[in-house]
């Protein structure tokens, strides 16, 4: 199953300071022409550049994550599992998930560092 992966874009200047961090994997269980699906990928772009500020602040409780989306027409069980659900967010190896719709607070919360395993 073909799926896309977006990671967030830390500058040079202090992308030294994460050495050694795995970015966090993050889900987004999306189809093709959902719009609310393209909300919620706009929701986790301004999620990362606030990461990106915040980790030029030096804000040490700021993680990095990586966004992977998750084409669920591909599959008959993702369909069943989310086609009346999407856009959903889920963190890997979690069974949590945060249903549409959230708001940018909602994603920082779900996403905190103390949220993530």
């Amino acid at each position: 199953m073909p799926q896309t992966s977006l990671t967030c874009e830390v500058p040079d200047d202090i992308s030294h300071r994460r050495a050694g961090k795995t970015p966090v994997k993050v889900l987004l269980y999306t189809t093709l022409g959902c719009h609310l699906c393209e909300d919620a990928m706009d929701l986790l772009k301004q999620y990362r550049t606030q990461q990106v500020t915040e980790l030029m602040a030096e804000n040490a409780g700021t993680e990095e994550i990586e966004i992977e989306e998750i084409e669920i027409s591909e599959s008959e069980s993702l369909v069943e599992s989310y086609g009346l659900r999407i856009p959903v967010i889920s963190k890997l190896h979690t069974s949590e998930e945060l249903n549409w719709p959230f708001t940018l607070d909602e994603l920082t919360r779900y996403l905190s560092p103390s949220n993530l395993l």
